[in-house]
């Protein structure tokens, strides 16, 4: 009777899934998003050192830079030697230690600081809505998740779609902002020793 009623519920599932495929209208897009998780930040307001109220965004980043190693190599070499007893010239070999230096390709995950006056950004949340000053202040008083579009379009107008905001908590934002404005204040890490 059991293995019945495990085969009962898969049915139900897959007929559910089927007929959800079916409709088509849930469970098809409308439009892609204009990022990936690559614009992926978290994002929060504050006042910068000159009281200006300012959107702070986070994200990860890889980088990637060529740096000198410096490294040594065993070689053997050989000489010749005059016998100290008999004054026959006989060839010796011996090993020594020769340093070089090497160039390689470092690649390193940094955390990229960008910082934009509040009033050159534009924040929606991740369904469409558009978040009104007040709004934008109250949601960002601490770090969200956000997704980040820097100056594709003057006049940036994001909206959601259905499909793509199901699968994201809600809390989930979308902030434009003008580029030409920010800041970047990305500190590179210090090169690794390998």
């Amino acid at each position: 009777m059991r293995s019945f009623t495990v085969l009962l519920a898969q049915l139900v599932s897959i007929c559910f899934v089927a007929s959800a495929f079916a409709q088509g209208s849930a469970w098809q897009p409308s439009r892609f998003p204009p990022f990936d998780f690559r614009d992926a930040a978290a994002a929060k307001i504050f006042s910068s050192e000159n009281s200006v109220t300012v959107l702070g965004m986070v994200s990860p980043e890889i980088g990637t830079r060529t740096i000198n190693v410096s490294k040594t190599r065993t070689e053997t070499r050989s000489r010749t030697v005059k016998d100290p007893q008999t004054g026959e010239e006989l060839e010796q070999s011996y090993t020594v230690e020769v340093p070089y230096t090497e160039q390689i390709e470092q690649t390193f995950i940094m955390r990229r600081r960008i910082e934009v006056p509040v009033e050159d950004a534009k924040i929606w949340t991740f369904s469409g809505k558009a978040l009104s000053a007040t709004e934008a202040r109250t949601a960002l008083l601490s770090a969200k998740r956000c997704f980040c579009i820097a100056n594709q379009r003057r006049k940036y107008n994001y909206q959601g779609d259905p499909f793509f905001a199901e699968m994201l908590t809600p809390d989930v934002l979308v902030i434009w902002y003008d580029k030409t404005k920010a800041t970047d204040r990305t500190e590179i890490p210090p090169v690794k020793n390998e």
